[in-house]
């Protein structure tokens, strides 16, 4: 939604131009959406987002709290049938709602941990899955929900655990950047025994059985 978009690089670029155009193109979204039957469109509840994002930037805590409760309410709405969709629609409005304590807030959070880990697991192709958990919007959502956890960087990047090589690690980011165990092996000039073996020991250093879960825990490390 542009509202959306827009509130979001005004709050980033501290741009008043930006946020007044995504305060009325929100305000517009929410009447539209109000003349219209009740459906499972995502406008009004995305318009909510939007505003409590221009009200946060404006310095009016209060509105910008009142905006992202009907944002999460409005969510959990249509939650029944679409489970996961409108990943940046959850950040902005788990931004905004970030460190309030509201049992509505914390059905948020967990609803929206359980949408990110079920999705995780359940996208068999290793291309998709790549691209979706190194988008902007889902790394965002991890770490304000609670899925991925604080990294602690060195200068050379992140903490490796022991037990992952440095060929290991390089299989490791090509997995998450979507390519198959026989691309891998042409691109690092291994037999695809060989790239089984390093994926076998990354599995093992981090506790996991399946590329999906490998992805999860190398996001919540900061590996990928």
């Amino acid at each position: 939604m542009l509202a959306t978009k827009t509130a979001r690089f005004g709050s980033d670029l501290a741009d008043t131009d930006l946020l007044a155009r995504a305060e009325e193109w929100a305000n517009e979204a929410i009447k539209l959406a109000g003349a219209l039957p009740e459906s499972e469109a995502p406008w009004l509840g995305q318009a909510e987002a939007a505003l409590a994002v221009v009200a946060k930037a404006r310095g009016d805590a209060a509105g910008s709290f009142e905006h992202g409760m009907a944002s999460i309410a409005e969510l959990h709405r249509i939650r029944g049938m679409f489970s996961f969709l409108y990943p940046e629609w959850r950040a902005l409005a788990a931004r905004e709602l970030d460190g309030v304590e509201d049992p509505k807030v914390a059905e948020f959070r967990m609803a929206s941990r359980i949408d990110l880990m079920m999705a995780t697991h359940e996208t068999a192709d290793d291309t998709i899955r790549g691209k979706w958990l190194r988008s902007p919007a889902i790394r965002e959502l991890g770490e304000l929900v609670g899925v991925a956890e604080p990294v602690r960087t060195e200068e050379s990047g992140a903490t490796v655990p022991a037990g992952v090589s440095e060929r290991g690690l390089e299989v490791l980011r090509r997995v998450m950047a979507g390519q198959n165990n026989k691309e891998i092996a042409t691109g690092m000039e291994l037999s695809e025994a060989e790239v089984s073996e390093e994926l076998g020991l990354v599995y093992d250093a981090l506790g996991v059985t399946t590329k999906a879960q490998m992805s999860v825990a190398a996001l919540r490390k900061g590996l990928a």
